[in-house]
């Protein structure tokens, strides 16, 4: 007798393989046979089409939809018109496609992602809200207005850490009872470890830095680091492996200015983005 086959719509931010995006590729990969997904990604930015590539090679209906997301720009006041639009656009969509494939439940992976949210309330289907940030870098009314979108929408909260799910929490007990934290696996590499070898006092210190380049990773305080360890008359190479946001390629420029305004330029070496990290 053949198993019923479930649907599960999936709204996420971005279409590239960082950290996030890598985590909803494991989701899919590894659902039950039984279980159809459907994954919306945004149309606002321009994007190389790295996770969808990977997502229809796990066996995912992806789609295109134009829909708000939760990004620094849309912020402004100029902005929040053509925002406030997409997420009734985005909504609108989800809703239909809600309708239509009969979706079971609704993912949204990040807080970025606001329609699948929405629509999933609005056709009263269970929602799971996969949160992978920490609200407390975020401007008050941003944090007020986070918490509040999590509230009002029913369904289960997943952060990534204990230090998401307290700045998801701020001290609600509402939000406590809904909210649980479930921390990431890792797929152990089939190849054995490269044989480990004694350092070499001698060499310059090796460094790295792993993330998307924007001031939430850090980057720039990893640079002012690096200085200080010149400074101190400590030799280090520092690798930097990942990219600039879509739409803000402007920031590898402002970061190598910094190097140089700091002295280390010679002493970096960008990678670029990298698969396999």
């Amino acid at each position: 007798m053949s198993r019923t086959v479930r649907t599960l719509l999936f709204v996420h931010p971005s279409d590239e393989l960082y950290g996030s995006d890598k985590v909803l590729l494991e989701i899919v990969r590894g659902l039950p046979a039984n279980y159809r997904a459907i994954v919306v990604l945004p149309t606002d930015l321009p994007y190389c089409g790295e996770l969808t590539q990977a997502l229809r090679a796990a066996g995912a209906d992806v789609r295109q939809v134009d829909m708000a997301v939760l990004r620094r720009a849309y912020l402004r006041p100029r902005a929040l018109p053509r925002f406030v639009w997409r997420l009734l656009r985005g909504t609108w969509t989800l809703a239909r496609l809600v309708r239509r494939e009969r979706v079971a439940v609704v993912h949204s992976n990040t807080v970025a992602v606001l329609c699948g949210a929405t629509a999933a309330l609005g056709m009263r289907r269970p929602h799971v809200w996969d949160v992978h940030e920490s609200f407390d870098d975020e401007p008050r009314p941003i944090q007020l207005a986070l918490r509040a979108a999590l509230a009002l929408v029913p369904g289960v909260v997943l952060a990534n850490s204990l230090a998401s799910a307290r700045s998801i929490v701020a001290g609600s007990r509402r939000r406590a009872r809904r909210t649980r934290v479930v921390y990431y696996g890792i797929v152990p590499d089939a190849q054995p470890l490269p044989e480990q070898r004694a350092p070499d006092l001698n060499a310059p210190l090796e460094l790295g830095f792993a993330g998307r380049l924007t001031p939430r990773k850090g980057i720039a305080e990893a640079l002012e680091a690096a200085g200080l360890l010149l400074r101190q008359g400590v030799r280090f190479r520092l690798r930097v492996f990942g990219t600039a946001p879509a739409g803000q390629e402007w920031r590898d420029q402002e970061l190598r200015q910094l190097a140089s305004r700091l002295g280390i330029a010679e002493y970096i070496v960008w990678e670029g983005f990298l698969r396999d990290l």
